[in-house]
């Protein structure tokens, strides 16, 4: 199992990060909290969890994805534990929401906040509060947010875009909820952007 991965940045998208590790480069599939955390650096530590992919019973390959912190990492794991949750959505929804927020989502029983996650049914949000409501103690936060500028506005969007179609967006879909959200809010954030943008998408 690898546990954690650190080296310098190669590429970087909010959606993943290519990191070179001296002797070999790993593509590592990230969630937006965590491109936030680390988009301003070159030489990152990311904790790790290896996925393996099947389609039916034949095997088809390996995904790694990262996590800037612990948290973060433990609560993708709770989740895809869910029956009906897959890694992709486990990505949207630490996109979507942070730790701290599931968490008291789950512990609150408060299925609207869960299902306003893109791909999660009431159902499905239902069935994650029952399995996990026992597991999760109240959640501790941080009382932070990672809210880092991203340079001008044309930035902004182009990789708020880039993120919503790498999660599985049409791209008109995305630029017209990119354009109705910065409309009405005035933001610098690509985090923020593309969390109200998953709200109408």
């Amino acid at each position: 199992m690898v546990e954690q991965i650190k080296g310098k940045v190669v590429e970087m998208s909010p959606t993943d990060v290519v990191v070179d590790t001296q002797n070999f480069s790993f593509r590592v599939a990230i969630t937006l909290t965590t491109y936030e955390a680390i988009k301003a650096k070159k030489d990152i530590s990311l904790f790790t969890h290896l996925n393996v992919k099947n389609e039916g019973q034949s095997f088809s390959g390996f995904e790694l994805y990262g996590f800037a912190t612990k948290l973060e990492r433990e609560m993708f794991k709770t989740v895809i534990g869910v029956s009906g949750i897959g890694t992709s959505t486990a990505r949207l929804m630490l996109s979507s929401l942070t730790p701290s927020e599931i968490a008291n989502s789950i512990v609150l029983e408060d299925v609207d906040t869960i299902k306003s996650v893109k791909g999660i049914g009431p159902k499905t949000a239902k069935r994650m509060i029952l399995e996990l409501k026992d597991k999760l103690p109240a959640a501790q936060a941080d009382g932070t947010k990672q809210q880092v500028s991203a340079g001008a506005n044309n930035t902004v969007a182009a990789e708020a875009l880039s993120a919503l179609t790498m999660l599985g967006f049409p791209k008109q879909s995305a630029q017209k909820a990119i354009q109705s959200v910065r409309k009405e809010h005035n933001i610098n954030s690509v985090e923020e952007l593309v969390k109200l943008c998953l709200k109408r998408l």
